[in-house]
């Protein structure tokens, strides 16, 4: 459960503020057959993303934010194994506070060229029993390089944590636009510590007609030495405003399909259903959604059971609330 604040801000106006209150009961499972439950309350305060000009071809953006957290109730379940009950052992109370500050500098000193430096300093006081939320020190200065036209676009960008004294994968990034029918994007990253590439990626888009849109994408895992996976997606815009699309996913890694779905969707002006069928879990969803804001969205399943999902039906009831109290 949590509650978040709108419009806040310090100094007239000048520094936009927010405030967070959280409260959850949560439970891990871990492979050994452990299992750790307690409940977690949070209070988050800070700065929101505020952007300052410099001159024409600088801005500087900061935000930041001090996190305070608080762990009550855990408990500790043992799996003893061979049929026997789990073994139920309290645990300590713990505290947690999370301060982090970040601002970035981007300069823009020919119209395609872009350069992009932040600083991010994480402090972490105390810690969290859960593995979920596990946060560590650190203190990272990013940048990265964007060469960018309507036809070509490439990137390259890395960082350095000066808390553990290491750097982070160098990235980079080429995009091709010959013309309106198709483009290429290709990922790859770079290992700078152990000197070894990671992970390469190559994605095409053709768009052979307005209403015929197909993108296929691989992966290259140089770990594993083999490739990591192969996606497919297609989408077919039909008439009186439907829309049929279908995905298809393959891990090489683990050599089976990860995904495998069609769906049909109708498009209500501001709002959209979509029926989609997912062969490997055998499932139908029936899903509305509202794409004006704030965005809803209601899911329902049919498969071994019905799961029933509402997304942001927290802001569309206090826009309709604070709108039916101005009537």
């Amino acid at each position: 459960m949590t509650w978040q604040s709108r419009g806040w801000s310090l100094l007239d106006g000048k520094l936009p503020a927010q405030l967070t209150v959280g409260a959850g009961r949560y439970e891990e499972t871990y492979p050994d057959g452990d299992a750790l439950e307690g409940n977690k309350f949070s209070l988050k305060g800070g700065i929101t993303t505020r952007r300052f000009p410099l001159n024409s071809t600088a801005y500087v953006v900061y935000n930041g934010s001090i996190e305070l957290d608080s762990y009550r109730g855990l408990a500790a379940c043992l799996d003893m194994g061979e049929g026997e009950p789990a073994s139920i052992a309290p645990m300590d109370d713990r505290s947690r506070a999370v301060i982090v500050s970040q601002p970035r500098l981007v300069v823009q000193p020919l119209e395609p060229l872009t350069l992009d430096v932040s600083y991010k300093d994480q402090w972490v006081i105390g810690s969290s029993p859960f593995v979920f939320d596990k946060l560590e020190n650190s203190e990272t200065l990013s940048g990265r390089i964007t060469w960018r036209t309507p036809a070509f676009g490439a990137s390259l960008g890395t960082g350095y944590d000066f808390w553990s004294g290491t750097f982070n994968d160098l990235v980079g990034q080429v995009h091709l636009r010959p013309s309106d029918q198709y483009e290429i994007n290709v990922w790859a990253s770079y290992d700078l510590e152990a000197d070894s590439w990671k992970t390469a990626r190559g994605m095409v888009s053709l768009m052979p007609r307005d209403d015929v849109f197909l993108r296929l994408a691989s992966s290259y895992n140089f770990t594993y030495n083999e490739w990591d996976g192969i996606d497919g997606q297609l989408q077919i815009t039909l008439p009186n405003k439907w829309r049929f699309e279908y995905v298809v996913g393959y891990s090489g890694v683990r050599e089976e399909w990860t995904k495998n779905s069609a769906m049909l969707a109708i498009d209500l002006h501001c709002r959209e259903l979509r029926l989609r069928y997912d062969q490997l879990n055998a499932t139908v969803w029936l899903e509305y959604s509202i794409h004006a804001l704030p965005q809803t969205r209601l899911t329902m399943q049919s498969g071994e059971a019905w799961n029933v999902n509402v997304e942001g039906l927290g802001e569309l009831v206090t826009q309709i609330s604070q709108g039916g109290s101005g009537n």
